[in-house]
């Protein structure tokens, strides 16, 4: 069973001290930032259902993947979710700071706030940042959602809140969570978000929060691995394979939670390893560069959205552009690919004989 079922099977019964909200509930609530906000009308309040009667009317090419529109379908008819009120969506996106950041205020009841935040849409420079994170002590979206928590905590006094989200959207809510210095988040979870350097949990202002925050990773996840986690990791189910598990639609739950796996695959501690090794190996400044010099090849086919760019046209362009690169620049892209490819595979031989 995955979330869509569980909609169908639960979706009668109200959020209620009968049935409280779940593991399950939480997990469908950091979806809700992902849904195509920016291209309907907005009201400052709406119910859910009132909202996705309007998602539901816009083109399925505009949104993020194509299971978001079958779980608005279901959440239209769901008394479970459809009269949450929903409120302050915000986004952003500037791709001169390579910053994309969104987030929405979902009200659980009328002291209880759950804030979803919005992970890495289809936008080059989102993706950049994702990758920024391996080069800069923190990023702008992780600053904007630190900041978003303290506007909503100031504009509904005495309220408590929830915290989640999934990719890089789970990481800003790990980020924000634990550099806020009020007592007064309930939970705080991470759907298979990239981690930090291990010098942001030295400076974390919510020492006690940290015990109870949590991140899912499913059994080979791939965006989960890059970096550290030193929040409680819960492995889980999925029916996807490789790259494809980072999708919660193919997560498998139960009426109260999220199925758990034992252990994470070899080759997703394949991956970790790999890249430990690199990170361990070099410097900011040259991750910076390969990265910088990876991104530069994208740009170069002209678009601003993964959605737009068709490799198979843009292969004269890019090839145009890597021959244009500093000479030392290309050295170091070839170094980091044989380093990384070289390094996986040993890494993983050995996870296959543990």
């Amino acid at each position: 069973m995955n979330i869509y079922d569980y909609i169908k099977w639960r979706g009668d019964l109200l959020i209620d001290d009968t049935h409280p909200l779940n593991e399950v509930d939480k997990l469908i609530l950091s979806r809700i930032s992902y849904l195509p906000f920016e291209h309907i009308k907005l009201s400052k309040r709406e119910t859910l259902s009132k909202l996705c009667e309007k998602f539901i009317e816009v083109d399925k090419n505009k949104y993020l993947i194509e299971g978001d529109y079958k779980f608005v379908e279901l959440l239209i008819d769901s008394p479970r979710f459809n009269k949450l009120v929903i409120t302050d969506y915000e986004y952003s996106y500037d791709k001169e700071l390579e910053e994309q950041f969104g987030a929405v205020s979902i009200h659980l009841r009328d002291d209880l706030i759950y804030i979803s935040f919005l992970g890495t849409d289809e936008k080059i420079a989102g993706w950049k940042e994702d990758f920024n994170l391996c080069t800069l002590e923190n990023i702008p979206s992780q600053l904007d959602a630190l900041d978003y928590l303290n506007r909503m905590n100031l504009k509904y006094k005495n309220y408590k809140f929830r915290l989640g989200g999934h990719s890089k959207g789970g990481n800003i809510a790990i980020y924000a969570g634990l550099m806020y210095e009020n007592k007064n988040i309930v939970s705080l979870d991470c759907y298979d978000g990239p981690g930090f350097f291990n010098s942001f949990y030295d400076n974390i202002k919510n020492k006690d929060l940290l015990k109870k925050s949590n991140c899912y990773l499913p059994k080979d996840s791939i965006v989960g691995r890059i970096l550290e986690h030193k929040e409680n990791i819960i492995v889980v189910d999925s029916s996807g394979n490789g790259i494809w598990q980072h999708d919660i639609f193919t997560w498998y739950v139960d009426k109260y939670n999220i199925i758990k796996y034992d252990n994470l695959s070899s080759g997703s501690n394949a991956i970790y390893e790999t890249l430990k090794n690199m990170i361990d190996l070099t410097t900011a400044s040259q991750r910076k560069i390969f990265f910088d010099s990876i991104f530069s090849l994208i740009y170069s086919t002209g678009k601003d959205s993964f959605k737009e760019v068709s490799l198979l046209k843009s292969i004269p362009k890019l090839l145009s552009t890597y021959k244009n690169f500093d000479e030392n620049d290309r050295k170091l892209v070839n170094k980091f690919i044989v380093e990384f490819i070289k390094k996986y595979i040993i890494n993983y031989g050995k996870n296959l004989t543990k």
